[in-house]
Formats: structure tokens, C-alpha cells, sequence
């Protein structure tokens, strides 16, 4: 998918934290086109506002579509888990989640589905309904440990399901039922070294697929 362009560019915002360090907060998703002044005139620069435009309209069309998705995320399993206790014989289990307000809809705790050792088989689905873009645009999930005095994160990792949504190809796979299984690195907001991988891979469809 990576050697697939995108319509827009991306870039991270940050903001600093009380040790001077850069938090990621979110990202910034535009659209740019430079011109020379003493150049806009000419039939080179007017051609280029114009696909300029029309990338625009194509990008608004697009975003109209944004609206009562499916999202379906199949969690296969995970590899080398390092929990936060260093147990071996560990027991974990997945949550995802699309919204930050807490919101129970779109909220999935596979507690149910809980696996042992630190390289675990779920085979678990996670489904979301009447989601949008961009309300519902970064999937996040989390690996948990389970313990008898409370659950730790083992690890997480987010995927942007709207840069999947502006990909054509992405789209077709979908279509097609050829969508690849990822291998995701899970990570934890206290440390910069992995804490595992997350086998799954995601569909994003509209309510009539």
C-alpha cells in the first residue's frame, strides 16, 4: 500500500511536554500547490491550478462517502509479547477502540477471548458500525495483560483507517477480499522499544458492502 500515493500530505503535530520533550498530538492533512508569482500566468501554472482544483473536488467527493462505515478488524494473533510484569506464562487479551470520549459503541474489550504465553492465537473480530470519517479515523488497539489485581498494557498501535479510505487500491482489495495481513509493532507510551507484534488485518466498507 505504501507505494500508493495519497491525495494529500500529512504532517505530525507536536506539542512540548514539561521535560521539553515533543509529544505527538495528532496530525496535520493538507493539500499544497506552489506557484511563482511572476510565473501565474503562464499555461504551465494555470494547467497546474487546474488539476490542482480538480484534486480538490475529487478529495471533498471522497470525504462525502465518509459517512455509516464498517469497520472490521480481524486480530489474528501476537508475537514476542513483553509484558510489564516479565511473567512467561502471561494471559492476554485485546481491545480496540475508534473514539477517545469513551464512547461504548465504538469501545470493543475481547476480554472474552483472553490467551496465553506470549505468543497467543485470538482469532477474534472486532466490528464497528455507523462510523464517519474523520470522527472515526485512527483504530487503536491494545494489547492487555491480565492480572488478579488489575489489567496492564502489554502494548499498543493505531492505524489511520482514513489514508486507507483515499487509497483506491486499498479500497479494491477490499472489494476483492484481498486485503493483507499486517504485522504491527506494539509499543508503549513510557518506553521507545517494542513490545511485540499484532497480526490482523482491516476492512473498511460502506453499510451497503
Amino acid at each position: 500500500l505504501a507505494v500508493h500515493p495519497l491525495p494529500y500530505l500529512s504532517s505530525p503535530l507536536f506539542v512540548g511536554s514539561e521535560l521539553g520533550e515533543p509529544l505527538k498530538v495528532g496530525v496535520l492533512k493538507y493539500c499544497l500547490n506552489i506557484t511563482e508569482k511572476d510565473k501565474a500566468e503562464t499555461p504551465q501554472a494555470k494547467d497546474a491550478m487546474k488539476k490542482f482544483e480538480e484534486k480538490i473536488k475529487t478529495i471533498e467527493t471522497t470525504l462525502k462517502t465518509c459517512t455509516d462505515l464498517t469497520i472490521r478488524a480481524y486480530v489474528l494473533s501476537a508475537d514476542g509479547l513483553i509484558p510489564l510484569s516479565g511473567a512467561s506464562s502471561v494471559e492476554t487479551y485485546v481491545q480496540s477502540r475508534l473514539d477517545e470520549g469513551g464512547d461504548p459503541r465504538f469501545t470493543y474489550i475481547d476480554d472474552s477471548t483472553k490467551r496465553e504465553g506470549r505468543h497467543p492465537q485470538y482469532h477474534s473480530c472486532h466490528t464497528f458500525g455507523h462510523c464517519n470519517f474523520p470522527g472515526h479515523c485512527t483504530l487503536r488497539l491494545q494489547v492487555h495483560e491480565a492480572g488478579s489485581s488489575g489489567d496492564d498494557v502489554v502494548g499498543g498501535t493505531r492505524i489511520d483507517l482514513e489514508d486507507r479510505w483515499f487509497l483506491a487500491r486499498y479500497q479494491e482489495m477490499v472489494k476483492n477480499e484481498i486485503v493483507p495481513i499486517e504485522s504491527r509493532k506494539l509499543m508503549r507510551s513510557d518506553s521507545r522499544f517494542g513490545k511485540g507484534h499484532l497480526r490482523l488485518w482491516v476492512d473498511v466498507m460502506t453499510a451497503s458492502a
